[in-house]
């Protein structure tokens, strides 16, 4: 029962969502409405449910409400939504220059010679 009221607010908040929204255009707003008939029959539902156990006696009252528990209880441990989907990571390395051994690295010193220990500073050739 819970489920059902939930729904019939649900339809109508959208309803009402939809009838405030300035944007959309009409045939947006007639689209995506929730219609009138379909409002109705959540009504009407929700009140031939609400009656059929309004005659019930205490037992079978203390059934239903045992069987709602645990079915309740059931759904706790169920995801019924989407799934969620991770966001690929970005691939760094198409972003990041490749280590060349004539490259220079920071303060002008050739990588390759930085790696052997034989750091010694490149200076560039001035314009004679």
């Amino acid at each position: 029962m819970p489920d059902l009221e939930a729904y019939l607010a649900d339809l109508l908040r959208n309803r009402e969502r939809l009838a405030a929204a300035l944007e959309a255009d009409d045939w947006a707003k007639a689209e995506a409405m929730p219609s009138d008939e379909e409002i109705s029959r959540v009504r009407r539902l929700i009140k031939r449910v609400k009656d059929g156990l309004d005659e019930l006696d205490a037992n079978q009252r203390a059934e239903i409400d045992e069987a709602i528990t645990v079915a309740r209880r059931g759904r706790q441990g169920v995801m019924l939504g989407m799934p969620r989907v991770r966001q690929p990571l970005p691939d760094l390395s198409a972003a990041r220059p490749a280590c060349r051994s004539r490259r220079l690295g920071r303060g002008g010193i050739r990588l390759s010679d930085r790696a052997s220990g034989q750091g010694r500073p490149v200076l560039p050739l001035s314009p004679s």
